[in-house]
């Protein structure tokens, strides 16, 4: 075989390996980036379970049987530097103390600390949209955000009346850093649930006073008897 034969083989076989690499390298490239994105969308949710995780543990393994709402709002600082390097964005984070109502039959809420993007959430708002989605509810109102209080072994609630259950929920909008070219944006959301492990009840106190109707000593730092 001449040379001028080989240089014109090896030119057939070099254009027929360029349209080969033209049709395989999208799809190499797409599954690349999407398992990329797939491994950070699996991390940011280990983030959020872990962050709801710790807050609901640190609040509910205290020694006392009331929790100041400073030490709350460490507790969210906590969960907020778990949450590193997601950040802030979007994030909303809900602690709430429920008890059995037998009276409404209904479990109903003890007291609530809420913040989105590291801010607070105050109860009221005129927004609809936000009063569902990033509002903290109010003593006495109905808790709707946990399964039926279905019974036990033996016919036992999930939810007594002598007892408190923390809530800590958090919400996580995660957005592809590929301009949603692999997905589109959705939510995490986790939901923790624990028991006050020293006592039946967790009380949260402020300066003017506990979710029980104590009041709170200035000088002690702490509810008075």
């Amino acid at each position: 075989m001449g040379f001028l034969s080989k240089l014109r083989r090896f030119h057939a076989e070099e254009g027929v390996m360029a349209i080969e690499f033209a049709f395989i390298a999208p799809v190499m490239l797409f599954t690349m980036f999407g398992l990329i994105e797939v491994t950070d969308a699996i991390m940011a949710r280990r983030r959020v379970d872990m962050a709801a995780s710790m807050m609901g543990d640190l609040t509910t393994n205290i020694m006392d049987d009331w929790i100041h709402e400073d030490d709350v709002q460490a507790i969210f600082d906590v969960g907020e530097n778990v949450l590193h390097p997601y950040g802030m964005r979007d994030i909303y984070a809900r602690m709430t103390a429920i008890t059995y109502d037998p009276d409404k039959e209904e479990m109903v809420v003890v007291w609530a600390r809420c913040e989105f993007n590291g801010l607070a959430v105050s109860p009221e708002t005129d927004d609809q949209d936000e009063q569902q989605n990033h509002s903290c509810q109010n003593e006495g109102e109905i808790f709707d955000r946990l399964k039926a209080n279905q019974s036990m072994l033996d016919d036992e609630l999930v939810v007594q009346e002598n007892y408190h259950l923390v809530v800590t929920e958090m919400t996580y909008s995660f957005q592809s850093s590929l301009s949603n070219i692999i997905f589109e944006p959705f939510q995490i959301n986790v939901q923790e649930l624990r028991l006050p492990r020293r006592t039946a009840k967790l009380d949260l106190c402020t300066d003017q006073g506990c979710s029980s109707g104590r009041a709170w000593d200035a000088n002690a730092k702490r509810p008075t008897s």
